[in-house]
């Protein structure tokens, strides 16, 4: 059986996306005619659209497919109904998603995710996402059991489903990600001596070294290696806890005449070799104005620079943010791919974040320090799909596949789930294709039919910029374009 089918998906408005037609997730919105079938004609040239969410059948963003039947609308044209992707795919789960997906997985037969395991986002960032977090599945089950259903700004708690993610630039991106080296730390820290206040001993949790600064800015006060994890209150683990607890819990009064300085020193500052030395002193300077512009005396203008990772990508580049990672993406347009989950516990960049939530937040994150490199995530060519490219995530809901049609170093056509070399094999769960770019034609097929045979084996559809389409299993697919660029994300079981 044959299952390709074309789909609307939704947009997401978020304070933090690009406005108007500036945003790439609107953009696609709109040409793919997402927004033409729920009804929305143009867009907003004030409105900050944030993500646009491809295949999704998650309740808070559920994609639909036109249905045989019509209605009338408020202005007097006729137009196809549609219907809810996830009653198609539930209706028939066995056939389009495979037993061995509902067995892997069996969260995603269930009202609140829909059928699909993943949400497959186009996001456009203008500005500073919250500095966040997304629970390990053992975490998620217990914050959901807690408080099932909690939806506010610092945390949503929405289902027990673990939540790793990446980021796949689209456009040049920048964004937070990890603890940086300890050196780095060190280094940005010694930069900042009215940060220092924030962290006197009247001001960090019992048991921890009354000379926190000290320990963290002094080489001669490491007792452990950097990267060991000791119970030491020396250890890096445990001090790094200890800041990023204490900062993002401040006193709002001192912590806001603490930027307020350190901005006034950073306006004045550029060029100033001794006050902001070399590329990462003035990229610390940088980036405490733009997130104070962004973020007025926000915790986050400090932690972010000071404790985290930059990472700077171009279009192709991928990073990979596993669970309990910090994290806050802060420009550019990307792939954003994830288990289907909403949950999320976020500590900066918002509303002031309440004593619980600092702690949990602190209690939570993964305390590896380490550089960008480490978090990235390449493509790997696929041979006999010239212009195709594999991003293998290491979580066993998805890869994406990347294909670049029409170019010097591509040919004019791809086959995928063929279970030829190189084609990923018969295709045993379900998969989302999402054109960013130009246009072309798609062909679902049945493994061994042969084009102009078997007619009734097979559908086609023409594509453009913005075109969304659901895969099921069992389903190969053959696409054609010029110019055209274009993401698969595949989500099918990895281990027996």
């Amino acid at each position: 059986m044959v299952f390709l089918q074309p789909v609307h998906s939704s947009i997401q408005v978020f304070d933090w996306g690009k406005v108007g037609a500036s945003s790439l997730a609107a953009r696609l919105y709109e040409s793919g005619g997402h927004a033409a079938a729920q009804g929305k004609h143009e867009l907003d040239p004030d409105t900050p659209y944030g993500e646009f969410w491809q295949g999704a059948t998650h309740i808070k963003g559920p994609s639909t497919i036109a249905s045989s039947t019509t209605t009338t609308g408020d202005d007097g044209t006729s137009h196809q109904k549609e219907q809810l992707l996830s009653d198609v795919l539930r209706s028939r789960k066995y056939e389009l998603l495979g037993g061995r997906l509902l067995r892997k997985m069996p969260w995603i037969d269930t009202d609140t995710h829909g059928g699909v395991p993943i949400l497959f986002k186009i996001l456009s960032a203008g500005k500073a996402l919250p500095l966040q977090a997304h629970p390990d599945a053992e975490l998620a089950a217990k914050l959901y059991e807690a408080e099932p259903g909690r939806e506010d700004s610092q945390q949503v708690r929405f289902d027990a489903v673990h939540k790793p993610e990446i980021a796949l630039a689209l456009t040049p991106f920048r964004g937070f990600i990890g603890f940086a080296p300890p050196e780095l730390i060190t280094q940005r820290m010694e930069l900042l001596p009215e940060l220092h206040a924030l962290f006197l001993a009247r001001n960090v949790p019992v048991g921890v070294s009354k000379h926190l600064v000290q320990d963290m800015v002094d080489p001669y006060h490491e007792i452990v290696h950097p990267h060991q994890r000791a119970h030491s209150p020396y250890s890096w683990h445990d001090k790094a806890s200890a800041a990023i607890g204490r900062l993002l819990g401040a006193d709002r009064l001192l912590l806001g005449s603490a930027i307020k300085h350190v901005v006034t020193r950073a306006e004045k500052g550029k060029g100033d070799e001794h006050a902001w030395p070399g590329v990462e002193g003035e990229q610390l300077r940088s980036l405490i104005l733009e997130l104070n512009e962004q973020y007025p005396g926000d915790s986050g203008v400090f932690a972010a620079p000071v404790f985290m990772n930059l990472a700077s990508l171009e279009p192709g580049e991928c990073i990979y943010a596993p669970a309990d990672t910090i994290h806050a993406w802060l420009s550019g347009d990307i792939i954003e791919a994830m288990p289907a989950s909403v949950n999320v516990e976020n500590a900066a960049f918002g509303p002031e974040p309440c004593v619980a939530t600092v702690e949990l937040f602190a209690k939570m994150l993964t305390y590896e320090f380490k550089p960008v490199s480490e978090f990235k995530i390449r493509a790997e060519p696929l041979p006999a799909n010239k212009g195709a490219s594999i991003y293998r995530i290491p979580v066993e809901e998805f890869d994406v596949v990347k294909i670049v049609l029409g170019g010097k170093e591509s040919s004019h056509s791809v086959r995928f789930f063929t279970n030829e070399k190189d084609a990923l094999g018969t295709l045993d769960g379900i998969a989302i294709v999402g054109v960013v770019r130009g246009g072309g034609r798609i062909r679902g097929f049945e493994e061994g039919a042969e084009k102009d045979q078997d007619k009734d084996k097979e559908v086609s559809y023409d594509l453009r910029e913005g075109s969304v389409l659901i895969v099921g299993k069992g389903t190969a697919i053959q696409i054609e374009g010029d110019e055209l660029e274009a993401y698969i994300a595949v989500c099918q079981p990895k281990t027996p």
